[in-house]
Formats: structure tokens, C-alpha cells, sequence
């Protein structure tokens, strides 16, 4: 357990040493260890959801854990997909992604019932 959780936390930073797509990692890694993602690029997997007042988007995982997307995606809520931007940690304001692309694409996708 010990070594599947230091190979998701030092994945990103391994994978910014090498050319191609920002690295995808779990939202729960994020919010277990949101300091050694900060300020990175990465990509998120997990379901889109919207609310209108105030309006804003987030992506949440099967866990149940949220992360804001700036700025708000166009697909519709219920969409699952990865989002790809700049990761950002605020103890007061949450975790987001700002500059978000939000793509519906499943590479790990639920499978349906």
C-alpha cells in the first residue's frame, strides 16, 4: 500500500520530466498531498457537475471528492471525461483547476450496470 501510494504521488513529478501530455492523476491523491501538485499541469478524470448559483463547475470522483474547474466547461453535468490544467491549493478557497480544458473522454471510465 505504502509503495502504490509513493508511485501515485511521485508520478507527476517523474512525468514532468519527459515530453507529452500532462500527467493524470487521482483526485484523491490531490486532496491527500494537494502541496506537491500545486502549480503543476495536470489532467483529472472524473464526473462533471454544474451548479448556478453561484455559478461554477467541478469534477467528482467515485470517492466523492470535488475539485473546482476554471473556467467552467460546456459539456453537460453527468459527463465523464478528464479535465487538463493547472492545479491550485488554497486552504481557504479548495482545490481547482484554472486555465481547465474539460474532454469526454474515459480512459478509466465506470463501467455501466
Amino acid at each position: 500500500m505504502k509503495k502504490a501510494l509513493a508511485i501515485t504521488l511521485l508520478a507527476p513529478l517523474l512525468g514532468a520530466c519527459a515530453e507529452g501530455p500532462s500527467p493524470l492523476v487521482p483526485l484523491d491523491a490531490l486532496v491527500a498531498s494537494p502541496a506537491i501538485y500545486d502549480g503543476k499541469a495536470l489532467r483529472v478524470e472524473g464526473t462533471l457537475a454544474h451548479w448556478p448559483s453561484p455559478p461554477h463547475s467541478w469534477l467528482e470522483a467515485a470517492s466523492g471528492q470535488r475539485l473546482e474547474l476554471r473556467p467552467a466547461p460546456r459539456e453537460p453535468a453527468g459527463a465523464f471525461g478528464v479535465a487538463e490544467g493547472r492545479f491550485v491549493y488554497d486552504q481557504q478557497k479548495g482545490r481547482r483547476l484554472e486555465n481547465a480544458r474539460f474532454t469526454q473522454e474515459s480512459p478509466h471510465a465506470p463501467t455501466a450496470r
